[in-house]
């Protein structure tokens, strides 16, 4: 049996760690441990290879986009779960995206998304003499959804998020007021 680390002693259950490339096995089904961290650090797919399935977790859903920790890591692991080919996406939430252009497009479409939305911070960023603090950058990001939306944590957390890589490269600059 797996369970999360934190869970563990809880559950008095032994814990097995995954390593990426590693292969659990038995009769009829393979599945390949490949390490996807972005939405979490140790976030994980599986893929199965006899079906060319994926179990993308929450680096994929099956509607609208995922949040993550780290964003330059998060891109990579969608462009390494893209280089895999999968015919079929078994997403933690949603329903199943399959065909093997489908899951192409669905895979692309995260990654144009993400794409995108640096660009969009980017902008707002450099529109701007003084700097922008988390509410106003959002409200600029998110300008076409509701202004309901527009309070919700998951936003600011993409903002966020989506900010905290330029700090250190230098891009950005958190002043504290």
């Amino acid at each position: 049996m797996f369970v999360h680390c934190l869970l563990s002693p809880r559950s008095r259950i032994p814990v097995t760690e995954l390593a990426d490339g590693e292969i659990l096995s038995c009769e009829g089904a393979t599945l390949r441990v490949l390490h996807t961290p972005g939405h979490a650090n140790d976030h994980v797919c599986l893929f199965l290879e006899e079906e060319r399935a994926m179990f993308t977790g929450d680096n994929v859903l099956g509607w609208g986009t995922g949040t993550f920790q780290d964003l330059q890591q998060y891109m990579r692991s969608l462009k390494l779960m893209a280089s895999q080919a999968p015919d079929v996406l078994y997403p933690a939430h949603g329903p199943v995206v399959s065909g093997t252009s489908e899951v192409a497009a669905w895979l692309q479409m995260y990654i144009t998304h993400r794409e995108d939305r640096i660009r969009q911070v980017e902008n707002e960023l450099r529109a701007v003499d003084v700097g922008l603090d988390l509410v106003d950058l959002v409200k600029r990001v998110y300008k076409a959804q509701p202004e309901v939306l527009q309070s919700e944590g998951l936003f600011r957390g993409a903002c966020l998020n989506t900010k905290e890589n330029w700090i250190q490269p230098g891009f950005v600059c958190q002043k504290p007021f």
